[in-house]
């Protein structure tokens, strides 16, 4: 399930992304500010840590920044971003150095070819090999947290289960605004 260990900056947000998903960030405090300028000058990816509330979640996304736009005489920020792949943090340490930055020792989360397969079921559809979990899930229009879900269910049944529901969800929701 993983395939290498790495440290990496890391901001805690309230937002999950999958593989290829793009985001606009709203940045304006002043410790991640400097994360997203640090990460820009040295070509860097930054990590999100996703988290609910105050409780930190053991896995996140790996971002790269696209562009940022700055506004407000460059007090806040705009940052354009695609999540490069997901992973699963092993060790978290808050640092205050040169700037305030904290760092994650992550593994990165490999694609499940079963639920891909599962997928190919429940729409009925043949789906080309080289589409990955998280496409399916970029292009369902699930939540950051039904997404976190997914991706952190412990096991391939609860995956499965926990999307096949999700879809479901889906399905009941756009039939009922069909029918009115």
């Amino acid at each position: 399930m993983t395939d290498n260990n790495n440290k990496s900056l890391a901001i805690p947000l309230a937002i999950f992304l999958v593989p290829k998903e793009r985001m606009p960030l709203y940045i304006f405090e002043k410790k991640y500010k400097q994360i997203i300028d640090f990460c820009e000058e040295t070509n860097t990816e930054l990590c999100i840590t996703y988290c609910t509330g105050s409780e930190l979640k053991p896995f996140g996304s790996k971002i790269k920044i696209l562009n940022i736009l700055r506004r407000n005489n460059n007090e806040d920020y705009i940052v354009n971003v695609e999540c490069t792949s997901n992973f699963k943090i092993n060790h978290y340490n808050k640092s205050l150095e040169t700037i305030e930055y904290s760092i994650i020792d992550s593994e990165s989360i490999i694609d499940n070819n079963n639920l891909i397969k599962l997928f190919e079921r429940l729409s009925g559809e043949i789906v080309n090999s080289k589409i990955t979990i998280s496409q399916i899930l970029k292009k369902s229009s699930l939540s950051s947290s039904e997404k976190y879900n997914v991706i952190t269910a412990p096991n391939i049944e609860h995956q499965q289960k926990t999307l096949i529901n999700y879809f479901k969800i889906l399905l009941a929701q756009f039939n009922n605004k069909r029918q009115h």
